[in-house]
This record gives C-alpha cells, structure tokens and sequence, in this order.
C-alpha cells in the first residue's frame, strides 16, 4: 500500500484469555489497514504464554511481564500503564497514524 497507516499496538493478555491463534488474528486484522510498526503485550507469563512470548519476540514486539497488585481489589494493573505507555510513545514519536488497544 502506498499510504500505509502506521500503527501501534497493545494488547493486555492479562484481563482475557487469549492465545497464540488469537493474537495472529488480531494483529492479521490489523495488517490489512496499516503496518504495525510498535507493539508492547502486557501479562504475558513463560508458562502460559510461550508461544506468544516467542512469535512477540521474532516480530520485534515488546512483552511485558503480569504485575500482581498490592491492594486487595485491585484488579486494573495495566490499564493506566498502558495509557501512559501510550502517551510517552506520542510524545517521542510522531510518525504513528493509529492505535489499537486490545483489553
């Protein structure tokens, strides 16, 4: 495509039980509007997502380890995360057209 959107990608594995298939499909959805050209899958576990650690890795995502919650109740640990992770990847870069957020 000449005018490609250049998109950012996050996807918080935490708050649902996606797999390796799931996460081809989203990011094969994606493919068809732009390139994705940063990605950062947040809760991933060695044991319960190695297939996904792997495939992240090999396409140059970021990972980011689950974050246990220090408060009873607290259950949100990577909603604001991801919110200031998009932020701070706004400020630094400028050629990002679009952003899917998978949560």
């Amino acid at each position: 495509m000449v005018n490609q959107k250049r998109i950012a990608l996050f996807v918080d594995i935490d708050n649902m039980p996606l797999n390796k298939k799931h996460v081809d499909n989203i990011i094969t959805q994606l493919e068809k509007s732009g390139e994705i050209v940063y990605a950062k899958i947040y809760g991933v576990t060695d044991r319960r997502h190695r297939e996904i650690i792997c495939d992240a890795v090999a396409r140059g995502f970021e990972t980011v380890p689950p974050v246990y919650p220090t408060r009873r109740g607290s259950t949100k640990v990577f909603d604001i995360r991801i919110l200031v992770d998009l932020c701070e990847l706004f400020a630094t870069n400028k050629s990002i057209d679009g952003v899917a957020i998978v949560a």
